[in-house]
């Protein structure tokens, strides 16, 4: 055969086979499903409702966990949400399954996936599920090296998600929706006995000391103990780990770049330092740079493991968990939620990251304020987000919110400090701390949970932080401000907006301003596309 024709024979065929294995992956990934059917929560599960019930009769009307109350423990310090991270790994010897939306390759992550490596080396068996759009050493084959590395070591690893697939998706659907959604829970649990969940990630920023770090995180975790919560909680970990979408990462056959060293180097640095013993590591040249990074950059958590671990509170807890979905199907998040504002009486507090509500959503708010239920909202603003696009709609949305809900306060960060929990208390009885965002995204199509308890106890110390935040003032926070005339009611100008007094551009920088407004006339031009009915 001619050279010509030889490569010719070799380009046919290679297209051939590179079409058919393309043509199956799509045609796999246009009907795999983004959650297991068999452990995705339905809104049924909930209960019956009916608007004027109370707040403990809507509390109890959702999903309970058997068994007796379990003991909470609320991590709103960022050090401490690290060690508590690592005391319940060193303390587990069974099971351990943790799903996280962003595991990054820095003192932490490494040291956590060393932690895991090395719990799996000791006899534990152990799952690690992270997010395709979160995750980068998740996105392709060339950057999971530690992934590779943890799954060779016999550790059930999966990625939600990947890209190739969700491109997929959104091409063959005609729907961007595809693209995005995600395994957006962050969960520890250890021996199915206790769990760790809220809004951290395994990065950086959501563990160092806001008083050293200027761009750290402000973040809540709640340690639960007790079986059944961590039941509950498996279950929700369990619908993204056996949908179709999550793809195992498969151990490398050549190992070219062996990771382990590494890995076991950073948690050991990260171990020692905890324990506040450095020189137990300086001598292993795997660990030595791992603590060199921990004291120049975190010296706090020197010696930080021999602290007492945060007080406990015993108090009833409910479970509410919604998978990945298609715009328009329920979703058990946001309806219980729902539920516990309606069924609010006196005051309700927010903490979200993110606030981009549809227009239902603010009618909700309006009823409870109208009710004369006391609203507290406290969010980002374009000085301390890190989401260009949700600032987008916030700086157009929130005028109206104000002008729309009675007895609405709404505060930002002024600093550069991202506020990153998620978190509610209605009436000072009822604590949430959950994963979930005051956002298109949370709301209709990423997988989200949260742990509702009742207990005057614990939304006191939800509520203690942010009422602190409030009560410093600029510049740390502002209040957003409105005009009104003598009985309340929004001034509006001659465009039919309403009158600001403070906003926005009286404490930030105007220079971040335009490219706010490019992300806004975007998504001016997509909000058809995704079902989202936003407030203008």
């Amino acid at each position: 055969m001619r050279p010509r024709t030889a490569l010719a024979t070799f380009l046919v065929a290679g297209g051939a086979a590179f079409g058919v294995l393309a043509g199956t992956s799509l045609s796999r990934w246009s009907t795999t499903p983004w959650s297991d059917e068999a452990a995705r929560a339905s809104v049924d599960a909930l209960g019956p409702w009916t608007p004027g019930m109370s707040l403990r009769a809507t509390f109890d009307g959702l999903p309970a966990p058997d068994g007796p109350p379990p003991r909470l423990r609320l991590l709103d310090d960022n050090q401490e949400a690290w060690v508590e991270r690592w005391r319940l790994l060193s303390a587990a010897r069974e099971r351990v399954d943790a799903a996280s939306f962003i595991v990054r390759d820095d003192v932490f992550g490494i040291s956590f996936l060393g932690h895991l490596l090395l719990r799996a080396e000791q006899g534990a068996k152990v799952r690690l599920l992270v997010d395709a759009h979160g995750t980068k050493m998740g996105r392709s084959p060339f950057q999971e090296d530690y992934l590779d590395e943890l799954a060779g070591a016999g550790i059930d690893v999966r990625i939600y998600r990947p890209l190739p697939a969700r491109v997929a998706q959104a091409v063959m659907w005609l729907s961007p929706v595809a693209a995005i959604a995600s395994e957006h829970d962050k969960l520890l649990l250890v021996d199915r006995g206790v769990s760790l969940m809220g809004g951290r990630n395994i990065s950086s920023e959501y563990f160092a000391d806001p008083a050293t770090t200027p761009d750290a995180f402000k973040d809540v975790d709640i340690v639960i103990e007790g079986r059944p919560t961590a039941l509950k909680l498996e279950r929700a970990f369990q619908a993204e780990w056996n949908a179709g979408a999550a793809e195992p990462v498969r151990p490398e056959e050549l190992n070219l770049a062996d990771q382990r060293p590494k890995l076991l180097g950073a948690h050991l640095a990260m171990d020692a330092w905890l324990r506040g013993d450095p020189a137990r590591a300086l001598a292993d040249p795997d660990a030595a740079p791992w603590v060199a990074s921990l004291h120049r950059e975190h010296p706090g958590l020197l010696g930080a493991l021999h602290r007492p671990p945060a007080p406990t509170v015993r108090a009833p807890v409910r479970v509410l968990d919604s998978s990945p979905r298609p715009v328009g199907e329920p979703d058990p998040v946001t309806e219980g939620l729902r539920r516990l504002l309606a069924s609010a009486r006196r005051e309700v507090l927010i903490q979200s990251p993110y606030l981009v509500l549809s227009d239902a959503a603010v009618e909700e708010l309006a009823a409870a304020g109208a009710r004369g239920v006391r609203i507290t909202i406290i969010t980002n603003s374009p000085t301390s987000s890190d989401n260009a696009v949700s600032q987008a709609f916030f700086m157009e949305q929130w005028p109206e919110l104000l002008a729309r809900v009675p007895n609405l306060r709404l505060f930002v960060r002024g600093d550069r400090h991202n506020v990153h929990g998620k978190t509610a208390t209605f009436d000072g009885r009822v604590a949430v701390v959950s994963t979930y965002n005051l956002d298109p995204v949370s709301m209709y199509v990423n997988g989200e949970v949260a742990v509702v308890a009742w207990s005057r106890r614990l939304a006191a110390r939800v509520a203690e932080p942010v009422e602190a935040w409030i009560a410093a003032g600029p510049p740390q926070t502002h209040e957003y401000l409105i005009a009104r005339d003598a009985e309340g009611r929004a001034l509006r100008g001659h465009d039919g907006a309403p009158v600001v007094l403070f906003g926005p551009r009286d404490h930030s920088d105007p220079d971040a301003w335009p490219r706010l407004a490019a992300w806004w006339r975007l998504l001016r031009t997509l909000q058809g596309t995704v079902g989202f009915d936003p407030i203008f």
